[in-house]
């Protein structure tokens, strides 16, 4: 569509142009869960052109340095909020690297893939039993 094609294009300009991008997901819309569309909108933002290097920077770095006066974020020192993502492979060769994590660290508590996968099992019963009744 249109609309769409014009936004990737815009997108892909401003970043070029060194406009700071921060990512963010519409986490109160019904069909986009917080988590699961992170891959969705990193995709659409390499169609629109930005490198792996201006997407992760945009999730990470940028909102963190925009918010640290405010918030210990966006750094993996002492002291500082962190949550972190581990993964498989270097997303910046391979920006779905995301897809499949080895592991994640939030809120100072470690989750295995094996973990992960076990709770999205549950999300996904739960989604399925509210949804048929």
């Amino acid at each position: 569509d249109m609309l769409v094609e014009n936004r990737r294009q815009l997108l892909g300009v401003m970043a070029d142009a060194g406009v700071d991008i921060y990512f963010g997901t519409d986490s109160l819309q019904i069909f986009s869960v917080p988590g699961a569309s992170v891959m969705t909108e990193m995709l659409e933002m390499q169609s629109a052109g930005m490198t792996s290097k201006q997407i992760l920077a945009s999730a990470t770095v940028k909102p963190g340095n925009l918010l640290n006066p405010y918030f210990r974020i966006g750094r993996i020192e002492p002291g500082y909020e962190a949550d972190m993502v581990l993964l498989k492979e270097n997303p910046l060769q391979n920006i779905k690297a995301f897809k499949k994590p080895a592991g994640v660290i939030v809120n100072g508590r470690y989750l295995s893939e094996v973990e992960i996968n076990q709770k999205l099992k549950g999300i996904k019963l739960r989604a399925r039993q509210n949804y048929l009744n």
